[in-house]
């Protein structure tokens, strides 16, 4: 069952001890580059 819409939450309801980053921060996206397929394919279930 997908929500229809946005829950509110405070960072301090989600994280109450805190949050911080481990190491580096990297981009993972590339949106320069080309965009793949969006086409979807059927996969048999065995």
């Amino acid at each position: 069952m997908a929500l229809q819409r946005r829950i509110r939450i405070e960072h301090a309801d989600l994280f109450p001890a805190g949050a911080c980053l481990k190491g580096a921060v990297e981009p993972v996206a590339d949106f320069n580059a080309e965009q793949r397929s969006t086409t979807t394919t059927a996969h048999t279930v065995p």
